[in-house]
């Protein structure tokens, strides 16, 4: 989520690679080629290129008759990530119930990870904050057991423990958990991911009253604006957020409207941020 990714070229590349499969698939009467890794790894350019529902066509294509364990955890894996983006939460869910006893018995556990992962996300989506709590245990072993502690992953961590503990109202372990998140996006220039996270954190602060800290937050966005690194639909909803911070005008239940909308505009450019006006916050 968020990551910087050359999606053009990876267009070309999978063009090219259809291509060839196409030109080669009679070279292989036995069938020894695992065609629905191909497909697996196309869902995922489709996924990120804010195609969700191509993606999922390519992955019922690939479940079909696909009777090996591991490969077929890891395509409902997919699946459910695919459905999270698409804002089906308990159809993603669900799929992911599916994909965790397949997956189980694997060495590498990264996977399961992922699986446990993406499960107390889509708590923190539905605001189950009690079940991300029950379920962040599991994924902090799970992250230990596959290395996962540092860099990007860790960082998603620690992102998914403050949104955990800042539906709980543990807002300053929140608050500094999110601060060190944002941080780490800024000097990795994760734009979209570090403005999402400003989001939360300015909520908040808004939450504690502290509306001068959120017109600092707003002003060191400046940078996203100037690199056009997010899309034009969530660069107009967060030009409204830092219109309102520096007026002091930011209330903590439209932000939170404003979180909800940039988890499920991250992968859907042409979604747009749609606020009752009475409800927006005034820009002077």
């Amino acid at each position: 989520m968020g990551e910087r990714r050359d999606l053009p070229a990876a267009r070309q590349a999978f063009a090219s690679a259809d291509e060839h499969w196409e030109q080669g698939e009679g070279g292989d009467p036995a069938g020894l080629l695992d065609g629905t890794r191909r497909l697996d790894l196309k869902a995922s350019l489709l996924k990120v290129d804010g195609q969700p529902e191509q993606a999922l066509a390519l992955l019922e294509e690939a479940l079909q008759g696909m009777d090996t364990d591991p490969a077929r955890g890891r395509l409902l894996l997919q699946k459910a990530v695919c459905k999270e983006i698409a804002g089906e939460y308990e159809a993603s869910i669900q799929a992911l119930a599916e994909a965790e006893p397949l997956i189980s018995g694997e060495p590498e556990p990264r996977l399961l990870f992922a699986c446990s992962f993406n499960r107390s996300v889509i708590a923190c989506h539905i605001d189950s904050y009690e079940e991300a709590a029950r379920l962040l245990p599991r994924v902090e072993a799970l992250a230990a057991a596959a290395d996962l502690g540092t860099g990007l992953a860790g960082t998603r961590l620690l992102w998914l423990q403050g949104r955990t503990w800042a539906g709980l109202e543990r807002r300053e372990e929140a608050i500094a958990a999110l601060a060190e998140v944002r941080q780490y996006f800024l000097s990795k220039e994760i734009a979209y991911d570090y403005a999402l996270v400003t989001v939360e954190l300015a909520t908040l602060y808004l939450e504690q009253g502290q509306t001068p800290l959120v017109k600092e937050l707003a002003e060191e966005m400046l940078w996203i604006f100037k690199g056009q690194k997010v899309h034009k639909e969530a660069l107009a909803a967060l030009a409204l957020f830092r219109q309102a911070a520096r007026a002091e005008e930011a209330k903590a239940e439209w932000t939170r409207r404003l979180v909800k909308y940039l988890y499920k505009a991250q992968h859907n450019p042409r979604l747009r941020f749609l606020s009752p006006q009475a409800r927006l916050p005034r820009a002077r």
